[in-house]
């Protein structure tokens, strides 16, 4: 492809918008900042793939709430519930003068609304400015400082925060280096990696499991530049590092040396580093320096990494103030060759006349590569063969999925590697752009148009191995304008898509759920019994769940209708002898009941007439449940089947074996055997008779007892004394 890159103006935009960080909404949105302000933009992709470009290119920008502060260079990262959030930031001039933030936000892509990050001040305060942040596999994010060596740990299901890195409170803190600047790199067995910014070289994992910093010995070269030209003038930074295919970490040196890391077995031993390749020359035989600059993983294998000449920054008086790299040269490596230099990327993007540090790269889930390069514009990369292609070990799979599914509901999908193998892009402590979560697409069968469900409740945020086979899972929202018809599925992660299933998308739908899927003949005769003849009932039996139906379609107007609504679901029985009957009060998803298409459970009791005119014919017999529904212009019905055991009567006599079962074996746990002559209840029970009324009654009540709906303990008390009362009867 001889231009890979698309440019995309950012449209609608406040005046004087320059993309900065951007981040990877689960809904398949990208929220992008606008450098140095309050702004964020929203880019809705496109549902036409055929178009130039893709769908992002042809996607929608809209303007967002704004942040309640004006932030450059901070943490972020989207949460296990699908929310973004923001803590910190260098610089911000809300007050007037320029400072380092401490506090944080949360955007909610549903409400599209900012709210605070309840932060405990001042226990920690240190947590402000250049935050370096990264969500742990349990959803919870580590976070560090602007300077010293204490870190943070908070978590968002209850915005709590403790001290990390302290052994759970034993130690003051087990972190050697300090934070500032730092890169942190979630690996594959949970664990934080991150190179020290020091001369020596030195490197540091933090261990979740035992709460402490642990060394990960030295880099092979000199990763961190301290300082350049003027060693009066303190430089102290680091470049990106991104865990390979191979599990190995690709960590990038602002000096332009490469370090690769290889995790240990056990966690808590330090691993081991090699040389990785460097950063060519530029034009005058410098090396290439990164500092502060970003690199991604592209779904093919490869790194795209940035470097640039180190030049000097000058004050208004031409006075020498630090050091970074301008302007930019792409490079892409692929960690299956044995290069000992990065080789230049064959096509650059169309502007590389800015510095390294204004760059930032994100994985789009079509695996494509989203670039902002400080300016008004966003520029997509589409990479082609050429690129590489992934291996499908590394690939999501789905193992459990729904395969049919109703607007404006929610489902699980359950598979492997769901987070992929690594993190995407990385950056530093500047910005954080990781994109390991699942991202769900459909795709119409009849016209190609693609959508996105909004994923959230992730099972774990953690990132394994290829061909890992660890099970993981999510919720997914199907959108309420979704188009029925039939789909087909895929879990995307970092831009690398699984196989696809099929699934059927719906607006209306009806399927029943079992209190308990199997009943037994001497369960139902002895509940006969218990009725002196009636029928046995059982409830609730089973539930007829509905969807997409709005309360005023189901004649329930108010809450008191829930026990009488005016329509309920019919349930036919495939054997007579067994009816289903409503049994309120009907279980709505949204207990306002707005007049909008939600779920509705009603129950349902079953009763078995007789245990002996059907079904129990032996050893299991199917007893088929129809449900079905019509109104509001729609039918909608669900089967499921209960199975019919065979087996003892509740009361045996005599080890009678007349039925197949030996006096010694109960083959129902709710079996009362009793043997006739045994001295229980002396004359009074003949050999071929029945027990005394007194100790039928007794009898009775145990079995009530086993049946009824009183908390276990009461009912195995009352069982254990009517038993025994009846056994004393003489």
């Amino acid at each position: 492809m001889a231009n890979k890159w698309t440019t995309v103006s950012v449209a609608n935009a406040p005046s004087g918008f320059i993309a900065g960080t951007m981040l990877l909404m689960t809904d398949g949105s990208v929220m992008i900042h606008g450098d140095t302000s309050q702004n964020w933009m929203r880019l809705t992709p496109g549902n036409d793939p055929t178009q130039a470009g893709g769908i992002y290119a042809n996607g929608s920008f809209a303007q967002t709430q704004t942040m309640s502060s004006i932030r450059e260079y901070f943490a972020s990262g989207v949460l296990g519930d699908g929310r973004m959030y923001v803590i910190g930031a260098e610089y911000s001039d809300t007050s007037g003068t320029p400072k380092a933030l401490k506090d944080g936000q949360i955007f909610d892509p549903q409400s599209g609304a900012w709210t605070p990050i309840s932060k405990p001040s001042p226990g920690f305060d240190f947590v402000k400015g250049d935050v370096g942040s990264c969500i742990l596999t349990d959803g919870r994010v580590l976070l560090g400082g602007d300077g010293g060596t204490q870190a943070a740990i908070w978590d968002p299901t209850d915005d709590s925060w403790i001290d990390a890195g302290t052994e759970f409170g034993a130690v003051a803190n087990t972190k050697q280096g300090g934070i500032d600047e730092e890169t942190w790199t979630l690996l594959p067995d949970g664990t934080v990696l991150t190179a020290e910014i020091t001369a020596s070289g030195a490197a540091e994992k933090y261990v979740p499991s035992k709460d402490q910093w642990v060394p990960a010995s030295k880099a092979k070269s000199q990763l961190a530049l301290m300082s350049f030209g003027n060693p009066s003038i303190n430089v102290s930074e680091i470049g990106p590092a991104l865990v390979l295919p191979n599990g190995k970490v690709l960590a990038v040196g602002a000096t332009g040396n490469t370090g690769i890391y290889t995790p240990p077995a056990n966690p808590t031993n330090a691993g081991t580093w090699a040389k990785g390749p460097s950063f060519p020359n530029d034009s005058s035989g410098n090396q290439l320096t990164a500092i502060d600059a970003p690199a991604v993983l592209t779904p093919g294998g490869r790194v795209i990494c940035v470097g640039g000449t180190t030049t000097a920054t000058t004050n208004s008086a031409g006075q020498t103030t630090g050091y970074f790299s301008q302007p930019c040269t792409f490079l892409e490596w692929d960690p299956s060759s044995s290069v000992t230099t990065m080789p230049t990327l064959a096509s650059p993007p169309p502007n590389t006349n800015v510095w390294t540090y204004q760059v930032r790269f994100l994985v789009l889930p079509t695996g494509q590569v989203m670039m902002s390069i400080n300016d008004g514009n966003v520029y997509i990369y589409t990479p082609d063969a050429s690129d590489g292609t992934p291996d499908p070990s590394w690939a999501p799979v789905i193992t459990e999925f729904p395969s049919a599914m109703i607007v404006g509901h929610s489902y699980t999908i359950t598979g492997q590697r769901l987070n992929g193998i690594s993190s995407g892009a990385s950056y530093g402590d500047d910005a954080q752009m990781s994109t390991n979560y699942p991202v769900v697409q459909l795709t119409e069968r009849a016209t190609g148009k693609v959508r996105f469900l909004r994923s959230y409740d992730f099972s774990t945020r953690g990132i394994v191995g290829a061909g890992d086979t660890t099970t993981a899972s999510c919720q997914v929202q199907v959108p309420s304008d979704l188009d029925g018809g039939a789909y087909d599925m895929v879990v995307i992660a970092d831009g690398i898509a699984s196989a696809s299933v099929s699934v059927q998308i719906g607006s209306r739908d009806c399927f029943i759920t079992l209190e308990r899927d199997t009943y037994s003949q001497g369960d139902v005769e002895g509940m006969i019994q218990q009725a002196h003849g009636g029928a046995a009932v059982y409830d609730p039996a089973l539930f007829v769940v509905v969807e997409g139906f709005k309360p005023s379609e189901l004649g329930i107007a108010t809450s008191a209708d829930l026990n009488a609504p005016g329509v309920v679901p019919g349930v036919v029985m495939s054997d007579p002898s067994v009816t289903a009957s409503f049994a309120g009060p009907v279980e709505p998803e949204d207990k306002t009941l707005p007049d909008a298409p939600q779920r509705f459970t009603y129950p349902f009791e079953l009763s078995f007439a007789d245990a002996s005119a059907f079904g129990f014919t032996g050893p299991q017999a199917p007893l088929t449940a129809i449900a079905q529904l019509n109104t509001a212009g729609s039918a909608v019905s669900g089967v499921s089947v209960i199975e019919l055991l065979k087996s003892a009567d509740p009361i045996i006599l005599h080890g009678d074996q007349t039925a197949g079962f030996p006096w010694y074996l109960s083959v129902d746990i709710r079996v009362v055997q009793l043997n006739a002559g045994d001295g229980r209840f002396g004359t009074t029970v003949p050999s071929s008779g029945t027990p005394s009324s007194a100790a039928t009654t007794f009898i009775q009540k145990a079995i009530a007892n086993l049946n009824g709906t009183g908390t276990t303990a009461t009912n195995a008390r009352n069982d254990f004394n009517a038993i025994q009362q009846a056994e004393d009867l003489s």
